[in-house]
């Protein structure tokens, strides 16, 4: 590769999004890959280099307990006063304070 095509190389990432760099430093989880130095070096600038030592190689997911489905199912009923069904609760589980306030609303109406 010449020095031209390697300069123009270096241009491609040079204005990366946040959440481009975010990924190259794992800040999303591990990548199963690794760029290659240029990619940093475009991306990152004279600072890549330090950057490539900040990249994290672990999901920030392994690092969380696991949920008790059970303890959280029989605690949204206990709140609600009555027993949930599947949809309520994977609903509950995705959007935590959502069956509150349209619980709420329906009282108020």
């Amino acid at each position: 590769m010449t020095k031209a095509e390697q300069e123009e190389l270096l241009l491609l990432f040079r204005n990366a999004p946040g959440d481009f760099k975010n990924l190259l430093l794992g800040n999303y989880g591990g990548c199963r890959w690794l760029a290659a130095d240029w990619v940093y070096r475009s991306s990152f600038g004279e600072e890549w280099q330090a950057k490539v030592k900040e990249r994290k190689e672990l999901s920030p997911l392994e690092s969380v307990a696991e949920d008790d489905l059970d303890r959280l199912r029989q605690e949204l009923a206990a709140n609600l006063g009555r027993d949930v069904t599947d949809e309520e609760f994977i609903l509950y589980l995705m959007h935590p304070r959502m069956p509150w306030s349209t619980s709420s609303s329906r009282e108020v109406w």
